[in-house]
């Protein structure tokens, strides 16, 4: 079946991507098989070879939402540069900062006066924490040899 080559292909694309330790790319082509109009494709799914069905199951696993994303963080922690993190998880977890952690705090004032208001100090560095992260990521390169098929193909697709 056409369908089943070419969504075991994108399996395949996903999988080279997750090699490339590119997760954002494995992520997004995941993401692209669980739209709707592909996600019910459940002949296209049977069909598929036992290497794709096993190698779906394990990204599928790695993009899970499970606990907090265990095993992506896991995963990302464990990556060596260059990689290409999902940055959907950096977002969520500096929209939980924002969110779930008060702007100041109130601390008692020496000698009985009354409490002040200082700004959450360790919200802060809770944010810096996670952009250090992002900056770390972004400090090595790729160095993948020129592919002039590829580059020729992309040039003719824009």
């Amino acid at each position: 079946c056409a369908r089943a080559e070419a969504y075991g292909h994108l399996v395949d694309v996903a999988a080279e991507c997750l090699a490339l330790r590119n997760f954002n790319g494995v992520f997004t082509i995941l993401a692209g098989l669980e739209l709707a109009s592909v996600h019910r494709l459940k002949a296209t799914k049977g069909a598929l070879a036992p290497r794709h069905r096993a190698a779906l199951e394990d990204l599928t696993d790695l993009v899970s939402y499970s606990a907090n994303r265990r095993r992506y963080r896991r995963e990302l922690e464990a990556a060596t540069p260059p990689c290409v993190p999902y940055l959907g998880v950096f977002l969520t977890d500096l929209t939980f900062l924002e969110q779930g952690n008060p702007a100041t705090v109130e601390v008692a004032a020496p000698c009985g006066g009354p409490p002040r208001q200082l700004v959450n100090w360790s919200k802060h560095q809770a944010y810096a924490r996670v952009l250090e992260d992002v900056r770390f990521y972004q400090q090595s390169a790729y160095n993948l040899a020129p592919c002039l098929p590829l580059e020729l193909y992309l040039e003719c697709a824009v």
